[in-house]
């Protein structure tokens, strides 16, 4: 009926590839984020047009970039249960459809 307390930590050891590999989508956020900024200051010190000009296609690739986005996380679901299910075909036939379908989108 208490809230139960973890008595150990989870070893490092397995803690270690989630650690890298948040690492990388943090340093790539902190990139991104970075040349978001940057590209901003330089609209910004062209004029209010081009600041305006900027913030419409941000707000396009952002909407496009999310789209994008729910497309690889079906693309995992459906990869990963192709190779539950022990087709490796499967999933290379889903992967060469999303990979084009990508290439489509830009």
């Amino acid at each position: 009926e208490g809230v139960r307390v973890m008595s150990s930590l989870v070893p490092v050891e397995e803690v270690k590839p989630l650690l890298v590999a948040s690492g990388a989508v943090f340093l790539r956020s902190i990139a991104l984020q970075s040349v978001l900024t940057f590209a901003t200051s330089q609209a910004a010190r062209a004029g209010t047009e081009a600041v305006a000009a900027h913030q419409v296609g941000l707000q396009i690739w952002l909407l496009m970039s999310f789209a994008v986005d729910s497309l690889a996380v079906a693309a995992q679901t459906l990869i990963a249960e192709e190779l539950g299910k022990g087709s490796k075909r499967g999933a290379r036939e889903i992967a060469d459809r999303l990979t084009s379908l990508a290439a489509q989108i830009g």
